[in-house]
């Protein structure tokens, strides 16, 4: 899991708009009830009547092609409607749309007249700290697939399977470059908490760098909060080397990965799982993960404080790579499948933070994710960056919401040989025809994220549930508008919308991700043309001037 200098240091982007107190004052003119029309789109071009649609109103956008015309008639000219333009779900494109008052042209980009407003045009670089997770979430296919990691023979580990005292020493090997498996650093670990369930090393190096006392508290949460939860909604971890234990070191080769690039906070390696080899010569032959130490003056590379990594990173760091053992272990020892998808694996990490309650560091990646809504994809086909992943935590808890039952929608994405896009439809399994497939999650989620604690609608199918404190004293749940409250001070004022009131208007969508269009005062006819099929959309009445 990486945390970029700048998201550490607290730098974070502004939003300028003024959305949510303009959708909550809609909200207190009418009832609350949002309706919603669902359009039978009869192919391409079609016109759709919107000149009668009552506040609070959602409607289907016909896109069944790529184009349709919206009518607005002149009857209600004064008032203003959120278009939401969803993208088709593939990898490594992008879209053009464009609005017009007369037919759509061919869309080039010398075309795109109207960009992403001002407080989009700031992207998120993500630095080589997350180019290191890619690499390793590539890596778990690579290691599951090839015959050159040989599974481990637990009667070599005999000395293991006693139970280890604290104090005691043992050597470790610990990936050293952002770019390789097979280069790694040697280090002497000394255990500092054991249980029936857990070891906990420290770098013999770092022992000044943690505390008795932080490793006390951090390990109790872990095997008292995180490690049931996820074992009963996941399942359980591999033991390989029959010790029936995790293993976690913390150690200042963690933070030295990234070097000045950014912030390695934590990760999983598959390749411990395998015996070490020449071909896995970085192995430890065990169930483990690995996490930082303290940097208040920057020896390893970023500065970063005590307080702050036991607070705020490594509840949040130990919870989240054990989701990425368990579903190793689950998804390839157990099914005998592939490696889950590296964005879904990603999200589940940053869902388990969430519901374990160690999910503070989940609110600044969200953030970016909403500040850069339209070129934010859901999907990828690499390990997603962080606003990628901020994007994917939201969707599942969306659907986890959603579900009838949401720990069993969970627990399925686990239970079959299925990945990706495929294991969220099957494991979802849902029940009414309009809210089944990935396209149809995706098209309501958006208006979740443009109506949720707007006050427009109470409609719970647009509506998250109202987070709430978990028992480590954080919050768990989502909130589009809210301060976070994350020790960091970051701020939520919803998903990024680009005001149109003059045609032509043009904007690029990457591949599964979201343009949130507000258009002002509209009248006429619009005609909106996507350049590729597959959109889908929806048109919601906003306020009255």
């Amino acid at each position: 899991m990486a945390v970029s200098k700048r998201c550490y240091l607290g730098i974070t982007l502004i939003i300028k708009i003024a959305l949510m107190v303009s959708l909550v004052s809609c909200g207190s003119k009418q009832s609350t009830s949002a309706t919603f029309t669902s359009v039978e789109s009869t192919g391409g071009g079609e016109t759709q009547s919107f000149s009668n649609v009552g506040l609070g109103t959602i409607q289907d956008v016909p896109l069944s092609s790529t184009n349709a015309t919206l009518d607005f008639g002149t009857s209600q000219n004064n008032a203003d409607y959120l278009l939401i333009l969803n993208a088709p779900q593939q990898t490594s494109s992008s879209f053009s749309v464009q609005l017009s008052k007369t037919n759509p042209s061919a869309l080039t980009t010398a075309a795109l007249g109207l960009q992403n407003p001002p407080e989009q045009e700031e992207d998120y670089q993500e630095d080589a700290a997350g180019e290191f997770h890619q690499y390793l979430r590539e890596m778990e296919t690579v290691i599951a697939q090839s015959d050159d990691f040989q599974p481990v023979k637990p009667s070599q580990f005999a000395a293991l399977q006693t139970d280890q005292s604290v104090g005691s020493v043992q050597t470790f090997h610990i990936l050293s470059t952002l770019t390789s498996v097979g280069t790694c650093e040697t280090t002497s670990g000394v255990l500092k908490y054991a249980s029936s369930n857990l070891y906990v090393y420290v770098d013999k190096r770092d022992l000044d760098l943690v505390s008795d006392g932080d490793i006390k508290v951090l390990a109790s949460d872990f095997e008292n909060i995180a490690m049931p939860l996820e074992r009963t909604l996941y399942g359980k971890e591999s033991d390989i080397n029959g010790d029936a234990h995790v293993s976690i070191l913390l150690s200042e080769v963690v933070n030295k990965q990234a070097g000045t690039s950014g912030l390695v906070t934590g990760y999983f390696f598959p390749g411990d799982l395998y015996e070490n080899t020449s071909s896995n010569p970085c192995s430890n032959a065990q169930e483990i993960f690995y996490g930082l130490v303290a940097d208040p003056n920057g020896s390893f590379g970023t500065p970063i404080s005590s307080s702050f990594v036991t607070k705020n990173i490594l509840p949040g760091v130990l919870a989240h790579e054990y989701q990425h053992m368990i579903s190793f272990n689950q998804h390839v020892f157990i099914n005998g499948g592939s490696t889950e998808e590296p964005w879904l694996n990603e999200g589940l990490s940053h869902f388990t933070e969430d519901i374990t309650g160690f999910g503070n560091e989940n609110w600044a990646r969200i953030k970016i994710a909403l500040n850069q809504i339209s070129k934010t994809s859901l999907v990828t086909s690499t390990s997603p960056n962080l606003a990628e992943r901020g994007l994917c935590y939201i969707f599942l808890r969306y659907l986890y919401e959603q579900s009838s039952d949401g720990n069993t929608f969970i627990h399925k994405l686990y239970a079959a040989n299925r990945t990706g896009v495929d294991n969220i439809e099957a494991a979802f399994a849902g029940t009414t025809s309009d809210f089944k497939t990935f396209s149809q999650f995706v098209n309501r989620f958006s208006l979740a994220l443009a109506l949720s604690e707007t006050g427009l609608t109470s409609d719970s199918r647009y509506n998250f549930k109202t987070r709430t404190t978990s028992q480590t004293g954080n919050f768990t749940g989502f909130c589009s508008r809210c301060d976070t409250q994350d020790g960091r001070g970051t701020v939520l004022s919803g998903p990024v919308m680009t005001t149109v009131s003059n045609f032509p208007a043009s904007a690029k969508v990457t591949s599964s991700a979201t343009q949130f269009f507000r258009l002002s005062r509209p009248s006429g006819n619009i005609q909106v043309s996507t350049g590729s099929s597959g959109f889908t959309g929806a048109l919601v009445r906003l306020d009255t001037k």
